[in-house]
């Protein structure tokens, strides 16, 4: 991906020249087109129990809900932006737009849980373009206090998205269903891929080289099995043959990757930067992130629903003391920044999640009430508040400005493969837990090991309305309460992992990064990237 902070020569005249309305409506089309992304995202969090209900699934398939779309992104993320340069941001963004429709529309109309994992995954592709090309976009058509007045609305309509996501999810399918969430889209993305036509100018930048196929397609293979591996543990344990023997393909496809990225000319990974032990650090500590906070977004709705028994909209709601100090923790950063050195902030964030999530887990396995819960994600959405945008300052400053791009690319992939790797791992863990508690008191109650077996894959998915079929008469009070003991104390499993995951992150950020001279920056309010230095 080519870096959209150097100055080359670009075809196609910039935005900022215009009138004040003609530098607006672009900015503002590129942030409702990235708002989607995150406001689907969420939305879908919000939903997934529903999903799970209608399609009888276990909790593998909701695992691969989530992590097709993210999968697929992961692995067309950098491609993407090297295809947004090679033939034009806006028609790059006009083919996702495009993509995400049709994907979404076959969302909500999927006949089966199979359909709406495929067509998942074509969203993510679809998201892969809009991001890129947006920032891309972005980049060209403003420069100088415009670019960053342009970033800060374009991180401000994020940060709605993010704290209006679950809310809008909640009330969506409490009172329509979850296929809504999906059908909607269509609608919205005509809208927008008129706007871009109408308002967005093309631009490309001549001196592109061409897709690196070769290089996607085997960190794609690599993210899938590792993924499949991880997910196939629901059935099979942490601990087999089977998932060893995957593991040992995952190195081997990476180990392809790297050899190929060696030997090619379009390579989309520059090898030379992992030469940088601050480089490697920052990488390092922005997939740590994804993997053991930010996948909260997609597993506290489950929680919620499943332990306090709320309803869609409540589960929503009961988001915000995680959601909003996501977006309010970044306005601090910059006065961090003043007194404590990158890898002291990267740490304190970490540290501050770690000490979150494990204050979730004591609260869970007690099944202590929602108010104490909520402090439990408020201290775990200020740690991931904290890290949104310095993970990418870390790597940002690992690297030479001629690398900027790529480095952004490169950093925003790492949050996303985390974010794959912790729903598979900590989704895995909830539910390997939540059986192993749940079976032998389903059986203390009278139900057989079949039904026991039966009754724990729909508790792991977070469907307790049958759960008291086949207990012996006077026990099927007890057997609820059981399932959701059961469920607490997996999910407070999951959350030790994660917060042992935040803790380690955190050392190792200090160990690599721990010479790195204080950053005197400015923190934007941004959710996937940085706001003045994109992808």
């Amino acid at each position: 991906m080519s870096n959209p902070m150097q100055k080359t020569p670009i075809i196609g005249a910039r935005q900022g020249n215009g009138s004040a309305s003609q530098k607006l409506t672009p900015i503002i089309t590129v942030s409702l087109v990235s708002s989607l992304i995150m406001l689907d995202s969420n939305i879908v969090a919000v939903s997934l129990l529903a999903i799970g209900r209608s399609f009888e699934t276990s909790f593998a398939g909701l695992q691969w809900v989530v992590s097709a779309y993210v999968l697929v992104f992961c692995a067309c993320l950098l491609a993407a932006g090297s295809y947004s340069d090679l033939h034009g941001r806006r028609r790059a963004m006009a083919t996702g737009l495009t993509i995400f429709a049709i994907a979404s529309i076959a969302c909500g109309l999927a006949p089966s849980l199979t359909i709406l994992e495929l067509s998942r995954g074509l969203q993510g592709a679809g998201a892969a373009l809009l991001l890129t090309s947006s920032l891309a976009i972005v980049s060209h058509d403003f420069e100088g206090a415009e670019r960053a007045r342009a970033f800060a609305i374009w991180g401000a309509s994020i940060g709605v998205a993010l704290a209006s996501g679950p809310i809008a999810g909640g009330i969506i399918t409490q009172l329509l269903g979850w296929r809504p969430i999906f059908l909607i889209n269509g609608p919205i993305c005509a809208a927008l891929l008129v706007a871009t036509f109408y308002n967005i100018k093309e631009s490309r930048d001549p001196e592109a080289r061409g897709l690196d196929l070769s290089g996607a397609i085997s960190f794609g293979f690599a993210l899938a099995l590792l993924v499949h591996a991880l997910i196939a543990a629901n059935d099979t344990g942490l601990f087999n043959r089977g998932l060893l023997v995957q593991l040992v393909g995952v190195a081997i496809l990476l180990a392809l990757f790297l050899w190929l990225e060696s030997r090619n000319e379009s390579a989309m990974v520059d090898l030379t930067l992992f030469r940088s032990r601050a480089f490697v650090g920052g990488l390092l500590t922005m997939a740590g992130y994804g993997a053991a906070m930010q996948v909260l977004i997609f597993l506290l709705p489950l929680y919620l629903q499943t332990v306090y028994g709320l309803a869609p909209i409540d589960a929503g709601l009961a988001m915000i003391p995680f959601a909003l100090p996501m977006v309010v923790a970044p306005q601090f950063a910059a006065r961090l920044a003043r007194h404590m050195s990158m890898a002291s902030m990267l740490a304190f964030g970490l540290g501050l999640g770690a000490f979150g999530e494990a204050a979730i887990s004591i609260v869970s396995r007690a099944t202590l009430p929602y108010p104490w819960f909520a402090v439990g994600i408020a201290l775990a959405g200020c740690g991931a508040g904290l890290l949104n945008g310095l993970t990418v300052k870390a790597v940002q400053s690992a690297v030479p400005d001629e690398r900027a791009g790529m480095a952004s690319g490169m950093a925003a992939t790492a949050r996303f493969v985390g974010l794959l790797v912790g729903v598979a791992l900590l989704g895995t863990i909830l539910a390997d837990r939540s059986h192993n508690v749940f079976v032998p008191l389903a059986r203390l109650n009278g139900l057989t090991e079949h039904a026991a077996e039966t009754l724990s894959r729909q508790l792991t998915s977070g469907d307790l309305s049958d759960l008291v079929a086949g207990a012996s008469t006077g026990a099927t009070t007890s057997i609820h309460e059981e399932a959701v003991l059961a469920y607490a104390n997996g999910f407070a499993t999951a959350m030790v992992m994660g917060s042992v995951m935040a803790g380690f992150t955190a050392i190792v950020t200090l160990l690599l990064l721990r010479n790195r001279k204080p950053q005197t920056v400015t923190i934007q309010p941004c959710m996937i990237v940085d706001c003045r230095h994109p992808i």
